[in-house]
Parts: C-alpha cells; sequence; structure tokens
C-alpha cells in the first residue's frame, strides 16, 4: 500500500470515528430529550444495582422477624420494618433519634411540587447516613403538566449523584391531589406514562406512592394499570402496622410498603415525619 492511500485511510477512519463521537453527543433521546451522552453520565451516578435491592429485600425481611413492636400503641402487631418520610430538614440527632427507636429506613422529598428539586434533601440524606441509617429511598413529587417529566427527573438524578459514596435507594413517584394533576383524566395518564418511560431512560429504580382514593381521583379508573410491575407504596392512615386493609387497584394485588401515620413524632423525637411499614 502507498503511503499516500494509507494516509489517505487513516485520515477516513479518523474522521469516522469523530462523526460518531459527535453524533452521540448531539442525538437526543426521544424519551428524555437528553443526549446520549448525558443519559450515560447521569446513570452512572444512580446505582439501580438489582444486588443491592436484592439485599435490601432480604436484610429487610430479616430485620421484620426482629421487630419488637416498642414504637407503638399495644395492639399494632409487628408486621414488617417501619421506617420514616419527611419534607422538613432533619437534623442528625433527630435521625439517631429515630433510627434508636427502631426506623430503620428514611425517604426524604426529593422533588416538591413547585417543580424543583429540595433544597434540604443533599443535607436530610447526608444526616441519615451519620445517624448510621442504612436504607435511604426519596420520593419525587412533580409539577404535572407545567414541565415534562423528563426534565424534573433528570434534574432529581443530577442531585442525586452528588450523594457521598453514591445514591442507590429507589425514587418514590408521588401520586396525589387533583389540585396539582388537573382533571383532565386522559391527560394525566399520559404525563405518569411520561414519568415510567423517563425513569426506565434514566436508570431509576422507581416505585409509586399513591393510595386507591388518590388514583381514582386523578386517573378517574382504579383499572389505569401502567405502573402494576412497579413497587407500590399505599397511603392508609389507620394507625395499624398491618396490610390486611389492602384493597387491589392500579393492577396491584399486593402493596410493598403503607404509610400508616401521618404527620406524627416518633416517640420523644422531635423531627414531624410520617410512619411506615415496610
Amino acid at each position: 500500500m502507498g503511503l499516500a492511500r494509507a494516509v489517505f485511510l487513516l485520515s477516513t477512519l479518523i474522521c469516522a470515528a469523530a462523526l460518531a463521537v459527535a453524533s452521540r453527543a448531539t442525538t437526543t433521546d426521544t424519551v428524555t430529550g437528553l443526549t446520549a451522552d448525558q443519559i450515560t453520565i447521569l446513570r452512572a451516578g444512580v446505582s439501580s444495582s438489582m444486588m443491592f435491592h436484592a439485599r435490601k429485600e432480604a436484610a429487610m425481611a430479616e430485620a421484620a422477624a426482629l421487630t419488637v413492636s416498642r414504637n407503638f400503641t399495644a395492639g399494632n402487631t409487628p408486621y414488617g420494618v417501619y421506617g420514616v418520610d419527611f419534607s422538613a430538614a432533619t437534623s442528625t440527632a433527630q435521625m439517631t433519634c429515630m433510627r434508636n427507636f427502631g426506623m430503620q429506613f428514611v425517604i426524604p422529598r426529593g422533588y416538591r411540587s413547585a417543580g424543583v428539586v429540595d433544597s434540604n434533601l443533599l443535607s436530610n440524606i447526608a444526616t441519615a447516613q451519620k445517624a448510621g441509617v442504612k436504607y435511604i429511598d426519596v420520593y419525587y413529587f412533580p409539577r404535572p403538566h407545567a414541565t415534562t417529566a423528563q426534565s424534573q427527573l433528570a434534574a432529581l438524578v443530577n442531585a442525586l449523584n452528588r450523594v457521598s459514596g453514591g445514591f442507590k435507594g429507589m425514587v418514590w413517584v408521588d401520586v396525589e391531589g387533583v389540585a396539582y394533576w388537573g382533571k383532565d383524566y386522559a391527560r394525566n395518564q399520559a404525563y405518569f406514562v411520561s414519568i415510567l418511560r423517563a425513569a426506565s431512560a434514566l436508570g431509576v429504580h422507581a416505585g409509586v406512592y399513591t393510595s386507591r382514593t388518590q388514583w381514582l381521583e386523578v386517573f378517574g379508573t382504579t383499572a389505569f394499570a401502567p405502573a402494576a410491575s412497579y413497587p407500590l407504596w399505599y397511603a392508609h392512615y389507620d394507625g395499624r402496622a398491618t396490610f390486611a386493609d389492602f384493597v387491589a387497584f392500579g393492577g396491584w394485588s399486593q402493596p410493598k410498603m403503607k404509610q400508616f401515620r401521618g404527620d406524627t413524632r416518633v416517640q420523644t423525637c422531635t423531627a414531624p415525619v410520617d410512619i411506615n411499614l415496610w
């Protein structure tokens, strides 16, 4: 092969490689509106490792078998593992207090209905880590229709990428309030489906927080079931640590978690929280 031809072929290969890189950097995904490189960067920071969640499930099951009912009133038979969710800034002392009273997981708010990442998100996760809480999820309260679900989730994922040690928990999609969603059922259903698609594209390990009543009010039917394969966290403030009250809806025949007491405190701990059963 002549020198000139070799130089020509090498130049052609370099140009082709450069074009491929440029195409990857500029071609946007139809679901998220992000480039392939941007999605790779976001996904790299959010671990959706099935191994981690399998270990979490096993540890939760083991802890459930050892749970002692010392945190609630007599008659609330231990059924699983207890944890809390909250939206306010919470100190390490408050978090440690709740952990000492048996709260084994925490779920701080990650995204607000105002359409912004919660300013307390990273500090709340950090205090939970300092308090020795092993399982930390977050919940995403969307601002439906105002901006795309893709842009909202991308902002939340970008924030979670800054968590020390990496974020390995779940992101629970909060579905409640016609005041936020409006009453156009078809539009609401389409927006919710776009949330699920964006979560999948970004590598988010997602679940759904709602109740049968809220599901019906927001989507117009309990038969709407695009998230049936996702874990369900349902709300029913009956004060009972049991899933015996659950009534199927949305394609779910059983829940993963129950929020059974709202806006309360764990024993002498001062932080206002909701209490959940896993």
